[in-house]
């Protein structure tokens, strides 16, 4: 997942979900996503940095 949002752009994840469902004896359904974004630090004077 991190490396998905790292190719998109993005330097954090946020909302993120797991979830994992066994469907029978030893198979695992593994679930995990959320919402690549663009996080910017803002300084005191409005001023937009890289973060």
């Amino acid at each position: 997942m991190c490396r998905e949002a790292s190719g998109l752009g993005a330097n954090a994840i946020i909302a993120m979900r797991y979830d994992a469902t066994e469907l029978m004896a030893g198979l695992t359904e593994v679930l995990c996503y959320g919402t690549a974004v663009m996080v910017r630090r803002e300084r005191e004077d409005g001023v937009e940095e890289e973060g």
